[in-house]
């Protein structure tokens, strides 16, 4: 993501796109979201992400291989800026390469740039070409949500995993430690279970639970049963 905001040339809805994308990436900058999931995390319409996509392969920002695996296989998509900030089309990223990847060696140096919440070793940067990131921290996250959603409780019919992420990351992002979001877990499964309502279709799905709508920070007390007398009347 340093990268980006260091290097892209894109403005307005193109940068949140790239923001998203690199949020994604790994450290070769690589990545597979859906469009679905794009336009969640930069706060966009569908339709304005599927616009700025064609754009931002054609300045040279991305490259992307799309799917042929059908509607639910997401493409994939490689994070392609070159260091010194410059615009290449896709073409000349492919026909240059080494050309690119010389002149990026010659401006490394030997320094580690400290930024909040990350680490950024410019030397491993410009050999990858992508930001490496610390283990604490988007792939720490990642490995907290995987415990949250092992321990979410169980539903039928629709309950997609990658917008569940999408909206822990959101949260995370915000500045939520992922401790208060997995004990609002813990809370929401023990009243499902009391409940009896574990493997229906009253099973918030998981991604609205980690929405904005905060859900995770309910009670989710179980209810009292009212005392009954021995006839079986409500005392």
């Amino acid at each position: 993501m340093a990268r980006v905001w260091a290097h892209s040339q894109a403005t307005g809805g193109g940068l949140l796109v790239m923001l998203a994308l690199a949020d994604f990436a790994n450290d070769e900058g690589e990545c597979w979201p859906h469009v679905a999931t794009l336009a969640e995390k930069a706060r966009l319409k569908m339709r304005a992400v599927q616009y700025l996509l064609p754009k931002l392969e054609a300045a040279g920002e991305i490259r992307r291989i799309k799917s042929n695996g059908g509607r639910n296989r997401a493409s994939r998509y490689f994070i392609t800026l070159p260091e010194n900030g410059a615009n290449f089309s896709v073409k000349q990223m492919h026909g240059n390469q080494k050309t690119v990847q010389s002149t990026t060696q010659n401006h490394a140096t030997h320094c580690t740039r400290i930024e909040p919440s990350r680490t950024v070793n410019i030397n491993s940067a410009h050999r990858t070409g992508y930001v490496s990131r610390t283990p604490n921290s988007e792939n720490q996250r990642d490995d907290d949500f995987e415990r949250a959603w092992a321990a979410y409780p169980k539903r039928p019919g629709s309950n997609p995993k990658p917008g569940a992420l999408t909206a822990w990351r959101a949260r995370v992002h915000e500045g939520i430690k992922p401790e208060e979001l997995m004990v609002g877990v813990e809370r929401y499964a023990r009243y499902i279970r009391a409940t009896g309502k574990e493997h229906t279709e009253f099973v918030m799905q998981a991604k609205r639970f980690f929405g904005r709508g905060e859900e995770w920070k309910n009670n989710w007390t179980v209810p009292q049963e009212k005392g009954r007398s021995a006839g079986g009347f409500a005392a």
